[in-house]
């Protein structure tokens, strides 16, 4: 029997546990269950014109029914205060704007009504997923064991509780039993950043230009960089998420794969406190220019694992490949599947 990997108590008998939150696949169309994706990973059999919905954030025998809903619980929240709200005029008392006047610059969301506590606890379980998780998607992406750990363990006691097959406390009462807590909450400090919006005109869309729209809206671009870990750095659509496990300076240019330590102050946007949550905005500009080179990088590393396969399987048939039979065998590939995004 497998034992649930969060309370590590109860039968892991949950199917189709989601590895990423509805917070942060906000740009995904379509209900819980019900979405449209076309994912933008290393996979060398992946075609990219398949809509794969969530299933490569699915994972089955994880998690017990009562750790799921834990988790989903606080996605729930999320859901309700942030995806909801976040940009919306009439919430921006909500999510006031702040300007950073030092070395770098930049701005980022203030988000004076969420939990802090709340909040990190949602990163936590994102990052703690993908780092448990056997998924091609965050293959090789793994925190240090001591870290994954105590995230297991602050996610396991600061989750609300479950018992009789339901929640066992209100929202309300859960977010003061947290706070009462605090001095015991371990801080793991990171940065999220968003996209700005893009502004679009569906009015003035051809349909071939809205069906172009829909395809890039679906599109789940992720990316959890297994090579970096000092932040370790992770996309997930609009968002990206910088965080620390080991002590340091916050050194962002000494592993800034996604050149953005010398166009932004993100010290000045860092949570390492129980203070209101910060989300740093991102010009739009700076997001498409991530966005074409993490293609890039994905499709290559696609390409070496395509490579990797072919000699697979010429090893398998006993045959010696020359280094033309090799390329014919990638370029055979390559034609099989769609590369483009």
């Amino acid at each position: 029997m497998k034992i649930c990997k969060l309370c590590k108590e109860k039968e892991a008998n949950q199917t189709g546990s989601h590895l990423t939150s509805c917070f942060i696949v906000a740009s995904q169309i379509g209900k819980r269950d019900e979405e449209k994706g076309y994912d933008l990973t290393a996979d060398p059999n992946q075609d990219y014109s398949q809509n794969k919905k969530a299933e490569s954030i699915k994972e089955d025998y994880i998690l017990c029914l009562g750790c799921e809903k834990r988790l989903s619980y606080i996605e729930s929240y999320f859901s309700q205060e942030i995806t909801n709200k976040i940009g919306e005029l009439k919430f921006s008392d909500n999510f006031p704007i702040y300007r950073i006047i030092e070395k770098g610059g930049g701005s980022y969301f203030s988000c004076e009504r969420i939990n802090p506590i709340a909040f990190h606890l949602l990163i936590y379980s994102i990052i703690w997923r993908a780092s448990i998780s056997n998924k091609p998607v965050f293959k090789g992406f793994e925190i240090p064991e001591g870290a994954e750990e105590l995230l297991r363990k602050t996610l396991d006691t600061f989750l609300p509780e479950y018992k009789h097959h339901r929640i066992a406390t209100k929202l309300k009462h859960w977010l003061k039993e947290i706070e009462n807590n605090s001095e015991h909450f371990h801080i793991f400090p990171y940065v999220i950043l968003r996209s700005e919006d893009e502004v679009v005109d569906l009015e003035k869309m051809t349909a071939k230009e809205k069906v172009d729209w829909e395809k890039r809206k679906t599109k789940n671009l992720l990316y959890f960089n297994f090579e970096d870990n000092d932040p370790f750095q992770i996309i997930l659509n609009e968002f990206i998420i910088l965080a620390f496990f080991e002590e340091s300076e916050f050194d962002f240019s000494r592993q800034d794969l996604f050149e953005l330590s010398d166009k932004y102050n993100l010290n000045a946007q860092l949570n390492n406190k129980l203070e209101p949550p910060k989300i740093g905005i991102i010009s739009h500009h700076d997001w498409s220019n991530i966005n074409k080179k993490l293609i890039n990088i994905l499709k290559e590393q696609r390409i070496n694992n395509m490579r990797r396969e072919c000699i697979r399987s010429f090893i398998l048939k006993q045959i010696i490949p020359t280094k033309k039979d090799i390329d014919d065998c990638v370029e055979k590939r390559k034609n099989e599947i769609i590369m483009d995004e």
